[in-house]
């Protein structure tokens, strides 16, 4: 089997059940994903494919990451050994060097006997040193030469701290519907999102979450907006960008930052060096994405609605981006659809579903934990109400062989476990 991006355009219950189909498939594979969560639970073995060159690594995808990270501070420990002996060889050449021409010439005072002997010796640590320089020239020229490698950290932001809220909730909505024709996406929903807390809305395809956050963005009816807010938002039209402008054109146009830090927030989308004079036309769609938020992310805003910001982009990328909204000491609401991106940045979770909308308080794998938790308290507590009707039925109706009074203890107890589990 050969997929290229399978998981493009899926929810994430769409991408969980691909993820179970590859991993029972029983033939080879070979695809193409940003997921780092499907890489890491379907993949043996990673192809990375950089600079014209596939390098294998054994694994799945953070295996992976953890022999980039020990090749990377080897080939830097190999660069630093090769630096440091360069340099102690051109100094002990040019000291070499030095001491050759430093040799002195018999005094003129000198008899001609004792100068013939200071010339012979002279003579001979002359060659000697000269030999000596030939050899270190020689180590020199043999030295095997270390490319410095990409240096994958990146400077911290130090961001200036977003216009201050005094309110304790960004938005508070009460009674919010929407439906279309034919279609209710949700019906009387009411929740808030606080501040400074970074808020993943997730839901199905086709649930409303983008219609949710027009709404937010347009203050409809049932929406409280606080007051003070400064919101900046990513759509996925990114109808924001000037098609005929540069990437840095485009991100100053709006920028209340100088441009050398916009520069630093570029480069951390990894747009480095000449690469913020490309104009906007020639872009990919993962560059228009990362722009896009570039954009928007240096606007005098406090609180962000990001929709699908992960779309489009690259592992680097992603991952870059995420460290950035994980700084930012604002209020963020967005869209994702990828699992370790929404555990890297979100503290709470928005989940439509039912044509409702509830609250989690955590990331994707501490709610997924949870709902387990709750499937597995519901499978106990089916069994312990079907047991509490037969009980009750033979309480009602004894048979021959009932003991009562042992019927009426276990009803009792099992009306205990039923009432523990429902207050829990």
């Amino acid at each position: 089997l050969i997929a290229d991006e399978p998981t493009a355009n899926l929810d994430i219950e769409g991408i969980e059940q691909l993820e179970k189909e590859l991993y029972e498939f029983d033939g080879a594979i070979l695809f193409v994903s940003h997921d780092r969560d499907l890489l890491d639970h379907v993949c043996n073995t990673i192809w990375e494919l950089d600079r014209g060159t596939i390098t294998v690594y054994p694994g799945n995808y953070s295996l992976y990451q953890a022999q980039k990270k020990i090749g990377w501070e080897t080939q830097e420990r190999e660069y630093e050994e090769y630096v440091k002996e360069k340099e102690r060889l051109r100094k002990a050449i040019a000291l070499s060097r030095e001491k050759s021409r430093s040799v002195k010439k018999a005094p003129s005072r000198m008899g001609i006997s004792e100068a013939r002997l200071h010339k012979g010796t002279a003579k001979a640590k002359k060659a000697k040193l000269d030999q000596g320089v030939k050899a270190l020239e020689s180590r020199l020229e043999q030295l095997e030469e270390k490319e410095k490698p990409w240096d994958p950290k990146t400077a911290a932001i130090d961001m200036q701290p977003p216009s201050p809220l005094h309110n304790p909730f960004v938005f508070q909505i009460e009674g919010l519907s929407k439906s279309f024709p034919g279609k209710q996406l949700f019906n009387d929903v009411s929740f808030t999102v606080k501040n400074g807390s970074k808020v993943a809305l997730i839901g199905p395809n086709g649930s409303g979450k983008t219609t949710l956050l027009n709404m937010l963005v347009n203050g409809a009816s049932g929406v409280k907006t606080a007051s003070g807010v400064k919101l900046g938002y990513f759509s996925q039209e990114l109808e924001i960008l000037d098609e005929e402008q540069t990437i840095l054109e485009n991100v100053m146009e709006t920028s209340i930052y100088p441009e050398s830090f916009a520069r630093l927030i570029l480069a951390r989308l990894l747009f480095r060096g000449d690469a913020i004079y490309k104009p906007v036309s020639l872009l990919s769609g993962g560059e228009r994405v990362k722009c896009g938020f570039g954009k928007v992310f240096l606007q005098d805003v406090n609180v962000f609605i990001l929709d699908e910001p992960t779309n489009y982009l690259d592992l680097d990328s992603m991952e870059a981006l995420g460290q950035v909204l994980e700084e930012y000491p604002g209020t963020v609401l967005f869209v994702s659809h990828d699992r370790r991106f929404i555990d890297q940045v979100a503290t709470d979770l928005l989940i439509i579903e039912n044509y409702t909308i509830t609250s989690f308080k955590g990331n994707y794998t501490e709610y997924e934990g949870w709902k387990e938790g709750q499937s597995s308290t519901s499978s106990k507590l089916m069994v312990l109400e079907n047991r509490l009707a037969d009980v009750l039925g033979r309480l009602s109706v004894p048979g021959p062989d009932d003991n009562l009074e042992l019927l009426d203890q276990e009803f009792k107890e099992l009306v205990r476990e039923i009432g523990e589990i429902k207050n829990s």
